[in-house]
């Protein structure tokens, strides 16, 4: 597609999207759930009004151009023959709005949600991840994959999957460069450590107590970081170790896909009562979990310690995020040891930083820390 017809296409989705009045994470599930949650605040539903409602609503985030990924757990161990029912929708939806870099730019941003349903309570949940889709990557993913603003939110599926391999089996950089795979191409991005805090989920219940609005903290390795999505790159333009990159992550994706889900909603996708058993094809049991983390972390450490990803996955030599860049340069150049030797820092303190910037990959820090925090 022409790099101008592209760019006016990302324009006027950006301005679409502005039209129609998108509201951002929660928001928008709060809008469709408003009426279900304002029913049940005044009486117990019937099952059969709380299964419709629900099925509405995984039907409607089916539709939603915005959406990522949806799916449903339906408490099975309820009889068919019960009045009672209890279930969760859990989805990833795309929000939309500005991010200041060289310049303020239009973005795209990336929120985990998830819904409790029962006859005497709903309950939303929403987490905000510090993923970052930019300008000029839409603009590259519409001219280069010949594709709609809107078919955006479906591409990074499953790929952004990897994010949580990256996290987890990856060894922490100044600058982190990394793939997201899509069908017809991949998204190229840069990871670099951000500011030391806790995730924040945000809750909405609705009872016959009326409506609860509360928010948790817990410590998530994704959020100690950003990630951007800088541009996209069409099978067409790749080099050929890009297509092996390429094909590899996405078989490692498909392989472990079920663990990778389960890190992927934690925080959202476990509500405290509900008692309904998020399991997966290749996962039943806490033995399950174990050992399907202990083969994903043999196989994505073997991917970043190979050759094709060392060769591959290039950081850039100049760009807007160049401190990250140059500290980057010099770690491969001179080494961790003599970095901190010149800069006057012990290896007591070195633990304790490398903690707080990435404590699922070195242990999260000893040193107490006030609030109530949730460690996962």
């Amino acid at each position: 597609m022409d790099e101008k017809l592209a760019k006016g296409l990302a324009r006027d989705g950006f301005r679409n999207v502005d039209e129609r009045q998108q509201l951002e994470g929660a928001e928008i599930a709060l809008q469709l759930l408003r009426g279900h949650g304002r029913l049940i605040g005044k009486q117990k539903l019937s099952k059969a009004a709380t299964q419709k409602a629900f099925s509405s609503l995984f039907e409607l985030f089916g539709r939603l151009p915005d959406t990522v990924f949806v799916e449903q757990h339906v408490d099975v161990r309820a009889k068919k023959l019960s009045s009672d029912f209890k279930a969760f929708l859990l989805a990833g939806l795309l929000s939309f709005g500005e991010v200041e870099l060289e310049h303020e730019e239009q973005a795209i941003a990336y929120t985990l949600l998830s819904f409790q349903f029962g006859r005497k309570k709903l309950t939303a949940r929403a987490l905000d991840l510090s993923l970052v889709v930019r300008q000029h990557a839409v603009n590259r993913y519409i001219e280069r994959g010949d594709r709609s603003f809107s078919s955006i939110g479906r591409a990074l599926w499953p790929g952004l999957l990897f994010v949580e391999a990256l996290v987890r089996w990856h060894k922490p950089m100044a600058l982190k460069p990394f793939m997201i795979p899509t069908v017809d191409g991949a998204f190229l991005g840069l990871s670099i450590p951000g500011e030391p805090r806790l995730a924040t989920i945000e809750e909405v219940t609705y009872s016959g107590a009326g409506q609860l609005e509360s928010s948790d903290s817990f410590r998530d390795g994704r959020n100690l970081r950003q990630w951007f999505l800088n541009t996209f790159i069409s099978l067409d333009d790749m080099r050929d170790d890009q297509v092996a990159l390429r094909e590899d992550i996405s078989a490692l994706i498909t392989r472990h896909q079920d663990i990778l889900m389960l890190q992927h909603i934690m925080g959202v996708g476990i509500h405290e009562g509900m008692n309904v058993a998020i399991q997966r094809e290749t996962i039943k049991s806490e033995e399950d979990v174990d050992l399907a983390y202990e083969k994903a972390e043999r196989d994505f450490a073997g991917l970043f310690n190979g050759n094709l990803w060392k060769g591959s996955v290039r950081a850039p030599e100049r760009g807007i995020f160049q401190h990250e860049i140059e500290l980057q340069k010099s770690l491969d150049r001179y080494g961790l040891e003599i970095l901190m030797q010149a800069r006057g820092i012990s290896q007591a303190d070195l633990d304790q930083a490398l903690r707080e910037m990435d404590p699922e990959f070195f242990g999260v820090s000893k040193t107490p820390t006030s609030g109530s925090v949730k460690e996962i």
